[in-house]
């Protein structure tokens, strides 16, 4: 595995992790009895976002001046990542999968003239032909839950001033 996909395949599981209830709990707590962390905010820090009635533990990912962008998994998320794997987890089981796939993707960019507008054939299936490596190598890294190769990770923008940075190791 490259380490673009090693990273991906860690950010994956870090982000089933998150998921967890007790995760999301102790999150919550550590928030309400000691405050936000009102530290700068790095990359690889966690955040509470959410509501009240359905909080949420994600990761820090992205920072500019004014804004974080963070990332999760979503249960919807996670629920289209297990139908598509019930439709489609036959192919990622063959090593040829990936190189099958882009000629696929040679096949739909010939028949879809919206498409070759917006990129060239070799782009377009090499751009597809990526897409399938990672989630053949995703697919396999995650052992228990395979499926996740096909859940999209989530992102969303937070201004900096309403970012619920969660405390690190009890400190504030």
């Amino acid at each position: 595995m490259d380490a673009a996909t090693t990273d991906h395949v860690n950010r994956v599981r870090l982000l089933l992790t998150l998921m967890a209830p007790t995760m999301i709990d102790n999150a919550v707590h550590i928030v309400t009895t000691q405050g936000k962390d009102e530290s700068a905010p790095t990359i690889g820090r966690l955040a509470l976002i959410g509501t009240a009635t359905a909080p949420r533990v994600a990761v820090i990912t992205k920072l500019t001046p004014t804004k974080v962008t963070v990332s999760y998994l979503t249960e919807s998320a996670i629920r289209h990542g297990r139908s598509l794997n019930a439709y489609n987890s036959w192919p990622v089981q063959f090593d040829s999968w990936p190189d099958t796939y882009r000629e696929q993707a040679v096949t739909r960019w010939h028949s879809n003239p919206d498409v070759q507008t917006t990129s060239d054939v070799n782009s377009y299936a090499a751009r597809h032909h990526e897409w399938a490596l990672k989630t053949q190598a995703v697919y396999r890294a995650v052992k228990h839950c395979p499926w996740v190769a096909f859940a999209p990770i989530r992102n969303a923008l937070i201004r900096r001033e309403d970012l619920v940075m969660i405390p690190e190791n009890g400190e504030s």
